[in-house]
């Protein structure tokens, strides 16, 4: 049957909510935002729903996304590489679509029947469900043929379980076991195969080597028994259609329990309700609370979520039991969109990868559907001219969507880290000459100027340096210290010798007329540093009576103190 939609039109635009902050690359001080650079950082939305394959004709075409066409596409697998596998039950194929989008036909060649072989050369009738193993071989329930197939990963289609007769019964693979229209199919760690066997209402068991055996469902609906719903041990379990089936990594397998409107659980050999009311429709809520509308598929991820296609609507059942809509409307048609704004047409298979992106066998739009939760987009900052001061600083960005049909863009806060900027000293300044023993301090720096205000001053001002001339390290204090570090520059210094301080003049000793000043001794005298006094000509013959002399002090430390001259009085 083909399905025809219903409804179709624009999707509203909504809001995306933001998962995780880009980080922002540091800048200096001086600099705008549009020298930090965004990394990162992810936006989602309540279930983003594009169209992966398929132009929504019933057809058969290979080719790239809408050039391809299917015809009621169900079941969905999906291998580690992020290939897709469909059931393209009224084309009676399983095609293949690489994550570009390109597509081709692995197996069938588009008539019905049951016949094994190379890929194309085999023959599906309805092909319903699909599994995937870890070594790369898909089972594939073939519904009308009442068997269960196996394409190997090199594309050779075998008839694993089912004689292809109409019946209940267990037993080796080919020869003794039957179904009853086999709507779902999952695989385990170990190649182990469960059966959602639809019509004889019962959770079937195939081993890795064909045997088949009922795992749960006492078939009491299939028998016209009044009650048509029993949890408890496999036996007495009663499903009503089961369809799709999918198993975790714990071997809990959940069923799609379509009559009863009921997602079910099996463990240990017990068959329990996760959720659904057994009433049509379309609430969400926590287990029983909750309403399913025909639901076909079902897919479980590695936390233990499982994920729900139904009549109109994806939902999702937590661990817990707690079930929501993730996306799909309440009218059957074709939309892309986010959440409720998007429109199925009974989709009957789901898939889900390690990212958490659904695949979704929309059969009644003949496409397979994408819904994922991260919305593609650019960060920016909102003012890209700005330019911060230093240090670190909330500061607005921009998450515009790719697609802005669909969203708005969401503004936020990122902090971006200013380091303070290093002025860029033009010219030095220059240092007056000091005298020996004083320290820098006494140096005036004249001049000098930086690209930013500020001042210049010796870096190390206590120290006295020798005499002579030598660089000596000036630092520049920027007037504004928040955004600018200061910065270094020599400057040349000379010092000159000191002229020693006379703080007591010496007395000289009485001479004779005739006597030579040398013959005067010199003493009590005293200057601000070490040194000697001596006449400063020792030769000479003063006269008679009073008269003044000069004296000469020296310096111990010639090579900064300069010799000094005073006079005395010298009596002869």
């Amino acid at each position: 049957m083909v399905f025809l939609p219903l409804f179709s039109g624009h999707a509203q635009t909504v809001s995306p909510s933001i998962r995780s902050l880009p980080a922002a690359s540091p800048i200096t001080y001086g600099q705008s935002l549009s020298n930090s650079v965004l990394t990162g950082g992810s936006v989602s939305a309540g279930g983003v729903v594009t169209t992966f394959a398929g132009n929504g004709e019933a057809g058969f075409s290979d080719g790239t996304g809408s050039a391809a066409r299917f015809n009621n596409p169900a079941g969905i697998a999906l291998d580690p590489s992020g290939n897709v596998y469909v059931a393209d039950q009224d084309n009676h194929r399983i095609r293949k679509i690489t994550p570009a989008g390109v597509v081709t036909t692995l197996a069938g060649d588009g008539y019905w029947g049951s016949t094994d072989g190379p890929g194309l050369s085999a023959r599906f009738k309805f092909p319903s469900a699909l599994a995937l193993d870890n070594s790369g071989n898909i089972y594939v329930a073939d519904s009308i043929n009442n068997r269960i197939r196996k394409i190997t990963a090199s594309g050779q289609v075998a008839t694993l379980a089912g004689n292809g007769e109409t019946a209940l019964a267990d037993g080796a693979g080919t020869t003794q076991a039957r179904f009853w229209y086999p709507n779902g199919v999952a695989v385990d760690s170990s190649g182990n195969v469960y059966v959602g066997d639809s019509y004889n209402n019962r959770l079937r068991y195939v081993n890795r080597y064909g045997y088949v055996t009922t795992l749960a469902g006492s078939g009491a609906f299939g028998q016209y028994n009044v009650i048509k719903f029993a949890d408890g041990n496999g036996n007495v379990a009663i499903f009503h259609s089961p369809q799709g089936v999918a198993v975790d990594s714990s071997a809990n397998v959940y069923i799609a329990d379509k009559g009863n409107h009921r997602i079910r659980k099996y463990k240990s050999g017990v068959v329990s309700t996760l959720a659904g009311s057994g009433e049509p429709g379309f609430t969400d809520g926590t287990g029983a609370a909750a309403q399913f509308g025909r639901p076909e598929a079902v897919a479980v991820d590695a936390a233990g979520n499982v994920y729900v296609a139904e009549f109109r609507k994806i939902r999702k059942v937590t661990p817990a039991g707690v079930v929501t809509t993730l996306a799909g409307g309440n009218e059957n048609g074709f939309r892309d969109g986010v959440g409720t704004n998007a429109l199925f047409n009974e989709p009957a298979g789901v898939a889900v990868d390690a990212a958490g992106n659904l695949y979704i066998g929309d059969t009644g739009n003949h496409r397979i559907r994408k819904l994922s939760f991260a919305v593609p987009g650019t960060w920016a900052w909102t003012s890209p001219s700005h330019t911060p001061s230093a240090g670190t600083n909330p500061m607005s960005v921009t998450f515009t969507p790719n697609d802005n049909v669909n969203f708005s863009p969401v503004i936020t806060q990122v902090s971006v880290s200013v380091s303070k900027a290093v002025p860029t000293i033009l010219s030095s300044p220059t240092a007056t000459s000091i005298e020996t023993g004083q320290a820098l301090s006494s140096s005036s720096l004249v001049g000098g100027s930086a690209s930013v205000p500020g001042r210049f001053a010796f870096s190390t001002p206590s120290i006295q340096p020798s005499i002579g001339t030598a660089s000596h390290s000036v630092t520049f204090t920027p007037t504004d210290t928040n955004n600018y570090h200061t910065a270094i520059t020599s400057v040349n210094v000379m010092v000159r010798k000191a002229t020693p301080a006379m703080i007591r003049a010496p007395t000289a000793s009485l001479i004779t007329f005739g006597q030579t000043i040398a013959n005067s001794i010199l003493s009590n005298g005293l200057a601000n540093v070490a040194g000697t006094f001596s006449w400063a000509n020792p030769t000479s013959i003063p006269s008679a009576g009073v008269s003044l002399n000069a004296v000469r002090f020296s310096p111990a430390n010639t090579t900064n103190y300069n010799i000094i001259t005073t006079n005395i009085n010298l009596i002869s």
